[in-house]
């Protein structure tokens, strides 16, 4: 619970006050995996990660009474909706490796349809003694869909001179979007993707430590999205969204 706020005039007469109370309980969800070795060189693994999602449910209650005015009552709003979701995920991965070259293939569902509200509903009700306009703000359900995200991966490594390794990367996965085609009020560009990336590593050993840097640039081509509204005057008009997304990591470390 948070201390009363208050608004003052200009004179410094107060004109309200507002208590805000939150509840943020703490949020749960198991997770499995299991390794098999059927060779030295092979290895696959299957991992289960249940979903957790922050629910948010505020109920806002005002009250105005303006003593030179006629505008006196009660206003009621509450806004309800999903704040943050994981979905549910079970994923299947195979690592083999020879002399140095390192190969990865996996692939992951999400249960993406478990996500009930995406968007925030907002209901509103007034009693001030005087017609007022009132918009409620309902969603339809946002029917998202599950994904399928296939992935791969290769890093070849290799002793470039006495106690310096050094290991080249490169990664590629497609992930389809669970948003499904945005036609009516909501507004999620989120288009599918493909991710590629490169990268570079190295390690130096002295005496009993070992210094190390990594390196990764990462590219996320949008597959161009275009939606066309039903109701284009009410709505914004069409939606769209494409281009590339870059993004780096630079790793820099001492093992002891």
């Amino acid at each position: 619970t948070m201390p009363p706020e208050k608004s003052h005039g200009v004179q410094g007469e107060t004109w309200g006050t507002a208590d805000v109370e939150l509840t943020m309980p703490l949020r749960a969800a198991p997770v499995a995996g299991l390794l098999f070795r059927p060779a030295s060189w092979l290895a696959m693994g299957l991992t289960f990660r249940d979903e957790l999602a922050m629910e948010v449910d505020l109920d806002v209650r005002a009250r105005a009474d303006f003593a030179d005015e006629s505008l006196t009552g009660t206003a009621s709003t509450r806004v309800h909706g999903t704040a943050g979701y994981t979905p549910r995920t079970l994923a299947f991965g195979l690592t083999a490796r020879w002399a140095g070259l390192t190969v990865d293939v996996d692939v992951a569902w999400n249960g993406w349809s478990g996500l009930d509200l995406p968007f925030a509903n907002t209901e509103t009700a007034l009693a001030l003694g005087a017609p007022a306009p009132i918009v409620h703000l309902l969603f339809p359900h946002p029917a998202w869909e599950d994904t399928v995200i296939p992935s791969a991966g290769v890093e070849y490594e290799f002793a470039a001179a006495e106690g310096h390794d050094v290991a080249v990367r490169a990664g590629w996965s497609y992930e389809s979007s669970p948003v499904p085609a945005q036609s009516g009020l909501g507004n999620v560009a989120d288009p599918d993707r493909h991710l590629v990336s490169v990268g570079a590593g190295w390690r130096m050993n002295v005496e009993t430590a070992v210094i190390f840097a990594d390196l990764a640039l990462q590219a996320h081509v949008l597959v161009p999205l275009r939606t066309e509204k039903d109701v284009p005057e009410f709505t914004g008009g069409t939606l769209s969204a494409e281009g590339v997304v870059w993004a780096g990591q630079l790793w820099l470390g001492v093992e002891l």
